[in-house]
């Protein structure tokens, strides 16, 4: 099975930026103020399961939910729970969580 199945999702569905190098041996990526890396020496997806199981989870923000949402459903991602145009939680190919909020309007709050 492929270590890096889910360096395109990242790239392509999220947008991160793939940083220079290979730290360990590992690629790095952008998303946002955040650094990420993909260890490429698993072989299974993650075994945990949401909500079953307690886990950590990846905490994205976006501007532009709805655009997203599309994006994640047409790559074929597995939705968790879908856009309520709030939030929605989707897993990466390798079934780490990642729920994705729709940042406030300047003004709002």
């Amino acid at each position: 099975m492929d270590g890096y199945r889910s360096v395109t999702f990242y790239e392509q569905v999220l947008g991160a930026i793939r940083e220079p190098g290979e730290g360990y041996g590992c690629p790095w990526f952008k998303l946002g103020p955040i650094s990420i890396n993909l260890l490429h020496n698993a072989t299974a997806e993650n075994p945990a399961k949401f909500p079953e199981h307690p886990m950590a989870m990846l905490w994205l923000e976006t501007d532009d939910l709805a655009t997203i949402a599309e994006r994640i459903v047409r790559s074929g991602a597995c939705v968790v729970e879908p856009s309520d145009g709030q939030s929605m939680i989707i897993t990466d190919p390798d079934g780490i969580v990642i729920e994705i909020w729709q940042t406030e309007e300047a003004g709002d709050g």
